[in-house]
């Protein structure tokens, strides 16, 4: 899973067995929550097939899910990853901050490949 930096709660929460569908207890009656990118990013993959009931096949990188990704690189300019600030730091943090960056910044010029159901429909990853 993703390091979570944020105060917030873990991102991919079990489910309340009180819950029919599943839904994260501070999401459940209409409250304002605060989302942060990881937890978006949970929303937009394992999460979305959870309250789909399609958790089985979707949201994950695993043997016999279906494949659906994006390959970003931070290549495209559309921020700046300011290296010089996480000099040192331990390379699961540094992906955090680029997920981060990525989700907050990036957009399709961001994007080196896409895949759907494991075949490449744009792009391409170099060896």
């Amino acid at each position: 899973p993703i390091p979570n930096p944020s105060p917030n709660p873990d991102p991919d929460p079990d489910p309340d067995p009180n819950a029919a569908d599943g839904t994260p207890p501070d999401l459940r009656g209409g409250a304002a929550v605060e989302i942060d990118f990881s937890y978006a990013f949970w929303i937009a993959t394992l999460g979305g097939a959870r309250a789909l009931g399609l958790e089985q096949h979707l949201g994950k990188i695993e043997t016999g899910a279906l494949f659906d990704a994006v390959v970003v690189s931070p290549d495209g300019d559309t921020y700046d990853l300011f290296e010089h600030l996480e000099e040192g730091a331990p390379p699961k943090r540094r992906l955090a901050l680029d997920l981060e960056r990525y989700v907050n910044l990036g957009d399709d010029r961001n994007a080196k490949a896409v895949y759907v159901n494991g075949r490449c429909v744009h792009g391409g990853l170099e060896d």
